[in-house]
């Protein structure tokens, strides 16, 4: 690396390090009295696997997941009025995700060149599933689908077959599902999510082996995409994870290869990450950091993501949060970084249900005027 190139970049790495450094310090550190997103796992100790039918967490939950949303969460904590479970051997579930983003008009300059972006504001919808769990071997065998349902008609984000094996936490999964990496953020914007590949959006089918002996959990998956996702892409992942939850710590690392064989844009990718979190009181912190090698024909290049996060309970069922991401798009580069900083709050007034507001303070070089425009974020979250 030559003097220039770390002269440029050395204020971001310092900045952004130092707060993950931080927070990972805190998390490692702080006692943490045992009492899905990941606050919650780092705040109840469990790992995804106790809450969610997915073992490496996400979706449906588990009958400890579903007591938790109604006893821990809420403001007012009610009996379910609803039996999911409608058959011993069948459970079905639901999620809708509403979001009001507004967008607020921006002005950058770069000399004496002004930029200007326009504000909107729009609805949309951001998640609607249906979701089945089927036992036919209770204990050993479960067959899941997660189907998301939009104007378009329905197609399936994960539809997969957990065999498990023995009474030692090993399981083989296979079919569509989400691959282990990282933290499993609610948040596809996150740059950890959407710029490493592991967005809840990406379609592939796969195997996945895993061994999840709490409090520490090993998986690996290879995956090819799926010819639904983009017809014109082909490619194929392998993704390994490996982490610890414990009532004091919650941390892993996690490493991935990405292979797309389009013949206009072959593309290879090599990431490696780690995270870690914990909490000390009502404080939850998760803090997470990728690192991307990228080469195609022509080029390579490096890519650098960060995200940490603080939020609280301050109310039963009320958390405020705020959080801190950063991503460096091309490592050589000078002065190309983009910085996001979120504040916000939840409420969780009655079982099942979640409303959430954040401020989003968005900052990019002046040419990209568009990704230096300001966010406010309104989201009703139902699931059940």
């Amino acid at each position: 690396m030559d003097a220039s190139r770390r002269t440029s970049n050395g204020w971001w790495v310092r900045r952004s390090t130092g707060l993950l450094v931080l927070a990972a310090v805190l998390a490692l550190l702080w006692p943490i009295p045992a009492r899905a997103e990941p606050r919650f796992s780092a705040q109840t100790g469990r790992s995804c696997g106790a809450c969610h039918v997915n073992v490496t967490g996400g979706g449906m939950h588990t009958d400890e997941g579903a007591a938790f949303a109604h006893d821990a969460l809420p403001t007012f904590a009610s009996a379910p009025a609803f039996e999911p479970w409608i058959a011993p051997y069948a459970r079905i579930g639901a999620a809708i995700r509403v979001v009001d983003q507004v967008t607020l008009p921006a002005k950058t300059h770069q000399g004496e060149t002004e930029y200007t972006a326009e504000g909107s504001n729009a609805f949309t919808m951001r998640d609607a599933s249906l979701r089945l769990r089927v036992d036919p071997i209770p204990d050993h065998l479960t067959l899941y689908l997660d189907e998301t349902v939009n104007a378009e008609g329905a197609e399936a984000r994960e539809a997969f077959a957990l065999l498990r094996i023995g009474r030692r936490g090993a399981y083989l999964k296979f079919g569509r599902f989400l691959l282990p990496y990282g933290l499993r953020l609610a948040d596809d914007r996150a740059f950890v999510r959407a710029q490493t590949g592991f967005a809840s959006t990406r379609r592939e089918v796969g195997v996945e082996a895993g061994l999840d002996l709490e409090p520490v959990a090993f998986a690996v998956a290879f995956a090819t995409r799926s010819p639904l996702e983009n017809a014109a892409l082909e490619g194929r992942r392998l993704a390994a994870t490996a982490t610890v939850t414990t009532q004091w710590v919650l941390g892993g690392l996690s490493v991935a290869w990405d292979h797309t064989a389009d013949t206009l844009l072959p593309f290879d990718a090599v990431i490696a990450g780690a995270h870690a979190g914990g909490h000390y009181g009502p404080v939850v912190l998760l803090a997470e950091v990728d690192w991307l090698h990228g080469f195609d024909l022509t080029d390579d290049f490096d890519q650098l993501m960060v995200y940490v996060q603080a939020s609280a309970e301050v109310y039963r069922g009320v958390h405020l949060r705020a959080g801190f991401e950063a991503f460096d798009p091309v490592w050589a580069l000078p002065e190309n970084e983009r910085d996001r900083f979120v504040f916000g709050a939840s409420w969780f007034p009655v079982p099942l249900l979640e409303v959430r507001a954040a401020y989003r303070l968005n900052r990019d070089i002046p040419l990209r005027v568009e990704e230096n425009a300001d966010e406010i974020v309104v989201e009703l979250h139902g699931f059940l």
